[in-house]
């Protein structure tokens, strides 16, 4: 975690946490610091490097986290600092106040609190204008007013984890294309629907934005929302409205690059590329921070919509030196993220002809990642995988993988379901084993057949990896 942290920090954060450290005299911990920053010693190096123990070294690399912890806590920035600040000192004013001047200051916080729509925090202020109104007619006043407070803060608090619910279903459905997740993602639009008829707050309304329009864009290929009168169009302007409403919110300015990402992959999806092309740059400027926002939306989806757009505008060829520099690890424990992440590496190194080092990429995903439940994601990351292993001439190993999937396939509902997948594994098998002067002309016949049958398919797959007359002829050597 320490070392993780460490990476993350950007360089002006590094440069003043190290001087921190120096004018208070920690030159172990500033030396613990930098070799954790731009080394890859294990612990035994370290502590040779620093020629401490075991035990000292781990005090000395809790203490250099709880330094750490408290400068980013010191350093990070809130615009509502102050306000919540006056916050915490509620019990100040209940207990050690005269009574007329607290009441007067926890109004004018409630006012300030309701501008902002902070329910959370306006239930200590109700709570504090019960006390101080207890012998008078007010007290029931403010007792319905802090109930109601209380219900409307669960409120939120549900539908922040309904979202997060939502989306988790959401990638499992994409990768797996279980119909049943359909479903259960139908019951999820309704409890966000429900919500929303409780009480008029945009909040809710956001969520319901958020869901409504991930469901139509990536679960139903655009079809209708089930029963929504808006079109997706009408939720992404009403989003934006909202957002655009209150500028100081600090929730939203991190929902706006969700909102580009959502408005990105709708114009992208009617394949109005000038469109969406700021909001690609809004989001692709910002994708390391943007791939954090998991919880939020399907964020890792925007991995694989990025190679689909470069290839559409013909910048493909940039792709490998953009996936460089990116500073993000995926989580093996998110299957939708760690696998979009793979396929999204190895295609960046395909565009770049580095097949060896996109099939890295592939392999361990298939081996961190258990596809018992994600048989879609299974099927496309090993026929990518055997299509890179081929490239890069590595037959032996393109052969197991080819053997494995084809057993799969044979099944007869991956057979009906997903024939695009058979159809590119005879293409494969033909690569790996015809032998005859006009192999080229049958790789490429055979893979006019897979694209033919894959755009007929309610589950396309591969787009994102085109493959040319120039890897027709690495395949046929």
């Amino acid at each position: 975690m320490l070392k993780k942290v460490i990476v993350q920090l950007n360089k002006e954060q590094y440069n003043h946490f190290q001087n921190e450290l120096n004018n208070n005299r920690g030159e172990k911990f500033v030396r613990l610091l930098e070799l954790f920053r731009d080394t890859q010693l294990d612990e035994n190096e370290i502590c040779k490097e620093i020629k401490i123990n075991q035990s000292a070294y781990y005090t000395l690399k809790s203490r250099l986290f709880d330094k750490l912890q408290e400068y980013l806590f010191r350093s990070a920035s809130d615009d509502r600092a102050e306000l919540l600040k006056n916050i915490s000192s509620i019990p100040h004013l209940v207990y050690h106040t005269p009574r007329e001047t607290a009441i007067s200051l926890l109004i004018h916080l409630e006012t300030e609190l309701k501008k902002l729509d902070m329910p959370h925090e306006l239930i200590g202020v109700y709570n504090a204008l019960k006390k101080l109104h207890i012998n008078t007619e007010k007290y029931y006043q403010y007792q319905q007013h802090y109930n109601k407070t209380v219900a409307y803060s669960l409120a939120v608090d549900k539908a922040d984890e309904l979202v997060s619910s939502f989306n988790r279903e959401l990638g499992e459905y994409t990768i797996s294309c279980d119909e049943k997740k359909l479903a259960l993602l139908q019951l999820y639009l309704k409890e966000f629907r429900n919500l929303n008829k409780l009480y008029d707050s945009h909040r809710l309304k956001v969520s319901l934005c958020i869901a409504s329009i991930s469901y139509a864009l990536f679960a139903v290929n655009g079809a209708e929302i089930p029963e929504m009168e808006e079109t997706t169009e009408e939720l992404l302007k009403q989003m934006h409205t909202i957002l655009e409403s209150h500028p100081e919110d600090r929730q939203y300015k991190f929902l706006k690059s969700i909102w580009h990402f959502l408005n990105f992959e709708y114009y992208k999806s009617l394949r109005l590329y000038k469109n969406c092309s700021a909001s690609f740059e809004k989001v692709n400027a910002d994708l390391e921070t943007f791939l954090l926002l998991a919880h939020s939306c399907d964020t890792s989806r925007f991995l694989i919509s990025k190679i689909d757009y470069a290839i559409r505008t013909n910048t493909a060829d940039k792709l490998h030196e953009e996936f460089k520099s990116l500073i993000f690890e995926p989580d093996p424990l998110n299957a939708t993220e760690f696998t979009f992440y793979s396929i999204y590496a190895a295609s960046c190194c395909f565009h770049s002809g580095l097949y060896s080092e996109g099939a890295v990429f592939l392999n361990r995903c298939v081996n961190e990642i258990s596809f018992k439940n994600y048989s879609f994601a299974e099927i496309q990351v090993k026929l990518f995988l055997s299509s890179l292993l081929l490239l890069a001439g590595k037959t032996e190993q393109a052969e197991i993988i080819i053997r494995s999937i084809s057993r799969k396939l044979a099944g007869e509902e991956f057979t009906t379901q997903f024939q695009n997948a058979v159809s590119f594994s005879k293409f494969l098998k033909t690569a790996l084993n015809d032998n005859s002067n006009g192999k080229q002309k049958k790789l490429e016949q055979a893979y006019s057949a897979f694209t033919k049958t894959n755009e007929e398919a309610e589950h396309s797959i591969l787009k994102f990896v085109p493959l040319s007359t120039q890897h027709f002829e690495l395949l046929s050597r």
